[in-house]
């Protein structure tokens, strides 16, 4: 079944158009949700925007995209497991692990991932949102403050950011943000305090950070959020 953009348990799967039909009826009989995207930047793009329950690479189109161009996508240490999808002789669609080459049933592997995460899920890590290192002005507006507070974001996801600021609300206190420079209008999400440090606590900045109510992000924010972070990455990280 192929995905719809944007849905919470879904598969992305990075394949060249041309090879593409190859896959597509095993992956019609499949009941989990798979998104075919042909680009690193289209996959970046989207794994950015909504995480992905786990990432499928084609072995071929690996080797024409290049080993060396597909490290920024593990360098960034995820829990979401990347795989390596294969066709094998009996035209059966085979998984292997990037870490190892024991390879496995395509339907049966997602099966697995979709019930037990755990069991292919980069365990030394928890962050499933990417994080980009990014400069956006920020206004927090309280229901128990008139004037908002401002602050400067440093690091961000589409889940959550850090913010510098000398007024940090209070912890687990649910704010109104407002993002002054992801696009030509100010933006706005429901996020709530998850840590607070102010400037009487210690000789780092003060700060805080948030973590955004994703079930209810405006679809405006996510898109202008998402295409920003993605710039950004590109420019820290493949433009050098």
């Amino acid at each position: 079944m192929v995905a719809q953009d944007g849905s919470k348990n879904h598969f992305l799967f990075l394949c060249l158009k041309n090879r593409q039909p190859q896959y597509q009826e095993a992956i019609n009989g499949l009941s989990h949700e798979v998104h075919f995207v042909d680009t690193l930047d289209a996959l970046l793009h989207k794994c950015i925007g909504s995480p992905p329950t786990g990432v499928l690479v084609d072995l071929a189109t690996t080797m024409r995209i290049g080993i060396s161009a597909m490290l920024p996508i593990h360098n960034l240490n995820m829990s979401w497991p990347i795989m390596r999808c294969n066709i094998a002789s009996d035209s059966s669609v085979k998984v292997m692990h990037w870490s190892n080459t024991e390879s496995t049933d395509l339907a049966e592997t997602l099966d697995t991932i979709s019930a037990d995460a755990d069991s292919w899920s980069n365990l030394d890590s928890q962050r499933t949102y990417i994080r980009v290192d990014a400069t956006c002005r920020i206004k927090i507006h309280s229901s128990k403050i008139e004037t908002p507070s401002i602050g400067n974001i440093t690091n961000m996801s589409t889940g959550g950011s850090l913010v510098v600021t000398y007024d940090p609300p209070p912890m687990g206190e649910t704010v109104q943000l407002e993002f002054i420079d992801l696009s030509d209008q100010p933006v706005q999400c429901e996020a709530e305090t998850i840590w607070a440090s102010r400037w009487e606590d210690s000789l780092k900045l003060p700060g805080v950070g948030f973590s955004y109510n994703v079930d209810k992000l405006d679809p405006v924010f996510k898109k202008v959020a998402t295409d920003f972070l993605f710039n950004n990455f590109v420019r820290n990280n493949l433009k050098k």
